[in-house]
């Protein structure tokens, strides 16, 4: 999310991407497509006690209005 403050990640790589498993088994994203798929629809959001509840809010917000544009 572009100039919002709100940092994202990679929440779930499927196995088909990971080095090793390509390596090893000689596996592509496509022989599991649904795997795929959802690896690359997921994000992982700021998560921690130490949030204030304005920061959390925040987030919200910024999820919303980013999902909305």
């Amino acid at each position: 999310m572009t100039n919002t403050r709100v940092g994202v990640g990679v929440h779930y790589l499927s196995l088909a991407r990971h080095p090793y498993y390509v390596g090893r088994f000689g596996w592509r994203p496509s022989d599991f497509p649904a795997a795929d798929t959802y690896g690359n629809s997921t994000v992982s959001l700021p998560l921690s006690p130490k949030l204030s509840d304005s920061e959390v809010d925040y987030i919200v917000e910024t999820v919303i209005g980013t999902i909305a544009a």
